[in-house]
């Protein structure tokens, strides 16, 4: 995940409720605790962020998990049991990121694969919502961006997205050996 820049990070005097809510923030352990927000400057090229750090998960396995793994019991089931173990997700690592002031609910949101957080809320509700999701520049070739998109299925836990985007990263090197193109992406997904 991306840190924020020390020269220029400052406190976030309103921080997105919706980004603290997807993270499992409650107003009440937010109360009297401080968010930083990425500001942009030269040192970190206008970005906010400056250097990256790892965020990490450790399942310890115990014999529940490990008789539904051999059962190849579904990934949901497994992590349901991991976590009553008492295994940390990486989104618990990334909020104490937060909270210490190291990276933006935002940034955690993104790299903790958040389509996980948002098909727990969807619920029952997928009829009555659109639901948006992106493939990265890497997995941008034919076949790269179709399994992308069938894994983001599976971590929704729906049968379709209503809008697929492209997500450009700055600085990205594109691998022409790879089939990955910049542009011309959409005529090498029509089938």
């Amino acid at each position: 995940m991306r840190t924020l820049c020390e020269k220029c990070k400052a406190p976030d005097p309103d921080p997105d409720k919706k980004f603290l809510s997807l993270l499992g923030f409650t107003e009440k352990e937010m109360q009297g605790r401080q968010v930083l927000r990425a500001v942009g400057c030269p040192n970190c090229n206008g970005t906010g962020y400056r250097g990256r750090k790892g965020i990490f998960e450790m399942m310890v396995m115990n014999n529940e998990v490990r008789e539904l793994a051999f059962k190849r019991s579904p990934t949901n089931v497994l992590r349901k049991a991991a976590r009553a173990g008492g295994m940390k997700s990486l989104l618990d690592d990334g909020k104490v990121k937060i909270m210490n002031g190291i990276t933006t609910p935002a940034e955690i949101c993104r790299v903790t694969q958040a389509e996980g957080i948002v098909a727990e809320a969807v619920g029952g509700l997928r009829n009555e919502i659109y639901l948006v999701s992106k493939v990265y520049p890497h997995n941008a070739s034919r076949r790269g961006a179709v399994a992308a998109c069938e894994r983001s299925l599976k971590r929704l836990g729906t049968d379709r997205l209503d809008l697929y985007l492209l997500q450009f990263i700055r600085n990205h090197t594109e691998d022409p050996s790879r089939g990955e193109r910049r542009f011309g992406f959409e005529s090498q997904c029509v089938a």
